[in-house]
């Protein structure tokens, strides 16, 4: 079980597991502070959390792992790690009301940006190339789609961020 050592005692057990491989704080640790909403989320293993499709493509096949979903950190709407194989692609989507930061683990590919309100046959208006220790950045309603390209040295992955954008 994960712990968190404490000047108090030697070994504190957390909460127990929200899902696979996630656990909370402590009962005995007080929020954060009396001004922001406490973490629901202190510790989550890769190794144990269980795979799913993206949610805006149910086809991709199980390739996503959540370390946080929406709510458990404010602001946060998910914080997640993907492994597309080559020649997989995630199709041109929106988020009406996020931003999202992708990091490149490893593998290669191809990110690319439209005009916000681009018709379905316009052409991207920016294409960045996806390898290691890339980072790509998109806003809300930025249609975007990337691609593991099909000679890529194995899967395509990343780790991503999503935001909540502020209210206007």
């Amino acid at each position: 079980t994960p712990y968190l050592p404490t000047p108090k005692s030697k070994k504190k057990t957390m909460s127990g597991p929200i899902r696979a491989g996630v656990y909370g704080p402590r009962e005995d640790v007080d929020k954060t502070s009396a001004d922001y909403p406490a973490v629901k989320v202190r510790y989550a293993s890769y190794e144990q959390i269980e795979k799913r499709a993206l949610i805006h493509q149910q086809d991709s096949g199980d390739i996503t792992k959540d370390f946080l979903k929406y709510d458990e950190v404010p602001q946060i709407t998910n914080f997640s790690r993907s492994s597309m194989p080559p020649g997989q692609s995630v199709d041109r989507h929106v988020h009406e009301s996020k931003y999202e930061i992708f990091e490149v683990l490893s593998g290669s590919g191809e990110f690319c940006v439209w005009e916000i309100g681009a018709d379905a046959n316009a052409k991207p208006k920016e294409t960045f190339p996806l390898e290691k220790d890339v980072v790509v950045t998109v806003g809300p309603k930025e249609p975007h789609s990337m691609r593991t390209l099909e000679d890529s040295d194995g899967p395509l992955v990343m780790t991503y961020i999503g935001i909540v954008a502020p209210e206007k």
